[in-house]
């Protein structure tokens, strides 16, 4: 079988959830190609990257960073290469038919570097065309719209896509791809439900995970000696919640209470989060690491009694998928800290595997720091049942597993075509081998 990816960047290392399935279904025996608008450039590319040859098998579109050098640009590119194909070119830049998916030009470029490449020898008709990310599931539909990319249409809703873009762009952004994609794997039920509300059919919903290989995580021995510690992985950004973390430390501090905080990560809340530390008088009890390598990472998790993840809602708007960090934390043995935002009660729970406060609640999280300082116990059943909940919910190789299982059951026949298309949200195969049809709905699916 044959899958399209269709990324915003890729490698990217904050998105290795989409390199963990790419690399999880070659070893099922897929074919797999990649379509993104950008690579990140990174120096640390993930050795998989490598080994798999995924640069090999990636088609950058490349549109210009920023809208005017887009908007510029293309007054040069559209009259030049209209010839390729004027309808296709020119229906691209529609905004009354695509708006802010036509304004953003991504279409446009994504159309072009495809036309361009239909005089090669490389076959664009797929079996599946998986897109991560809502936007990205819009420019899939662009695509097969006008067959450039040919195949079923599977989307994957995550979080900034369901929170902050539906706020900038109203609840409609995704109107046509509801109605005309074939299949939607929301990673929890929180946006399973939004997607149901925003007016997609429940058969074509069926929630799948994101997860992590436990296996790669050792559970710690600490013993509760000395300072409790503190541990965050996460950018220096609102919606991570840091600087309610860091009040909620200080005060578990002020309160007596014998701990330490350390913060892997950067971004641009850095010197808010310095300026709090500072006026405080938590010393150097509190610590902004910075970035660190995977080896640093692992010493540090190893050292730490507690995992602290307090989520919000941005200002504008933006929200958490299920944060991939948590698993992690979980795998590790850690006790997680966290709020009850979007999906995070899904993997939390609340006093089993940690605790959750109300977003922005600093006091509230504060107490639960000191409660699960002064008892080392409490930590370490949490801990293991937080590593159970992972390793059974969460577990990348099962989830991978289940995602070929799906799509070898929705893609294709034994000999070969696609098959059938959905109606009424139910998947409607062509006739089998042996004169038997099969209707199968997405929920059956997994």
């Amino acid at each position: 079988m044959r899958i399209a990816f269709v990324v915003g960047y890729f490698p990217a290392l904050s998105e290795t959830f989409v390199l963990n399935q790419i690399t999880g279904l070659i070893d099922q025996g897929f074919e797999v190609d990649i379509y993104a608008n950008w690579t990140r450039g990174e120096g640390n590319m993930h050795p998989d990257v490598i080994r798999y040859g995924l640069l090999e098998r990636c088609t950058y579109f490349n549109p210009p960073q920023g809208k005017l050098k887009r908007l510029l640009s293309s007054l040069y590119l559209l009259p030049v290469n209209l010839h390729r194909g004027p309808s296709v070119l020119l229906d691209a830049l529609n905004v009354f038919k695509y708006k802010q998916d036509a304004l953003s030009m991504k279409q446009f470029y994504a159309a072009l570097t495809l036309l361009k490449q239909n005089g090669g020898s490389q076959n664009r008709n797929y079996d599946i065309i998986y897109c991560h990310f809502g936007q990205n599931g819009n420019l899939g539909l662009f695509l097969k719209e006008k067959g450039l990319l040919g195949g079923k249409l599977v989307t994957t809703f995550h979080g900034f896509d369901m929170s902050a873009y539906i706020k900038s762009y109203g609840r409609n952004v995704y109107s046509r791809l509801l109605k005309k994609g074939d299949l939607f794997l929301p990673i929890s039920r929180r946006w399973r439900t939004e997607l149901v509300a925003m007016g997609c059919p429940e058969e074509k919903i069926a929630i799948h995970r994101m997860g992590i290989d436990p296996n790669q995580f050792t559970q710690s021995n600490k013993i509760g000696q000395g300072p409790v510690r503190l541990l965050s992985i996460a950018r220096l950004v609102e919606k991570k919640g840091l600087d309610y973390a860091v009040r909620a430390a200080i005060e578990a501090i002020r309160l007596g209470k014998d701990i330490r905080y350390d913060i892997i990560g950067d971004g641009p809340q850095r010197g808010q989060l310095e300026q709090l530390i500072e006026q405080s008088e938590a010393g150097d009890r509190i610590r902004l690491l910075g970035a660190k390598n995977h080896e640093e990472v692992k010493q540090l998790i190893a050292k730490a009694d507690l995992f602290l993840a307090p989520s919000v809602t941005g200002s504008d708007g933006d929200q958490e998928g299920i944060p991939v960090a948590i698993m992690e934390a979980m795998a590790c043995g850690l006790p997680v800290l966290s709020t009850h935002h979007s999906g995070i009660p899904e993997l939390v729970e609340d006093g089993v595997s940690g605790f959750l406060a109300p977003e922005r609640n600093a006091q509230k999280l504060a107490q639960q720091i000191a409660e699960l300082a002064e008892d080392p116990v409490r930590r370490r059943q949490m801990g293991d049942a937080g590593r159970r909940i992972v390793e059974v919910q969460y577990n990348l190789e099962q989830l991978n597993l289940k995602l070929g299982r799906m799509f070898r059951a929705f893609g294709t026949s034994r000999n070969g075509p696609p098959l059938g298309r959905i109606g009424e949200g139910q998947w409607q195969p062509q006739e089998r081998a042996g004169g038997t049809n099969v209707t199968v709905s997405a929920k059956e699916l997994f």
